[in-house]
């Protein structure tokens, strides 16, 4: 109901989200998305660390083992949370751009997807010193670097109908 509205409110179509705090519980969290018929989730990841929590930096469709299924939703894996490098690492923003970019390579290498959460409050330079610069680096270096980039959304749509080879239509 509240997806529908929130549509409804901002004449927008919901195709899915991250779970606020990063809080999760498997497979009832990917259940509630599924049923409410998001078509992904952003939230796996580690709040205290940036990496890879799903142990790949792949999207795919989770196995309710509960239910003897794979759920109709797609998890795109969380690599690198603003607040992770900040506020839990207390890294400089120097050490936070080289610890992204690394993690950049890593995505490169594997041909996967480097899915980045970045708060729009960490980009207030006053509460934050440094950070906005983080961010703006990086996504130079992502287009510098020939990255794939593309809202959530635009990722799912490009994985169905080019890599995983069919399309959803």
């Amino acid at each position: 109901m509240e997806k529908e509205k929130l549509e409804k409110i901002t004449e927008n179509a919901i195709f899915g989200g991250r779970q606020h705090y990063l809080r999760w519980k498997t497979p009832d969290t990917w259940r509630i998305l599924e049923k409410a018929g998001l078509k992904y989730d952003t939230t796996l990841s580690f709040a205290d660390h940036e990496g890879f929590r799903c142990g790949i930096c792949l999207p795919y469709k989770p196995f309710d083992v509960l239910e003897n299924r794979v759920l109709d939703i797609w998890e795109l894996p969380l690599t690198v949370m603003d607040g992770s490098l900040f506020n839990y690492q207390n890294l400089t923003p120097e050490e936070g751009f080289w610890r992204i970019k690394s993690i950049i390579n890593t995505v490169k290498k594997y041909q996967g997807v480097f899915v980045l959460l970045w708060h729009n409050s960490s980009l207030d330079d006053l509460s934050y010193p440094g950070w906005i610069k983080v961010y703006e680096k990086t996504i130079e270096y992502l287009g510098r670097e020939n990255v794939f980039n593309a809202p959530a959304k635009g990722i799912i749509d490009w994985w169905e109908n080019t890599v995983s080879g069919h399309s959803t239509d």
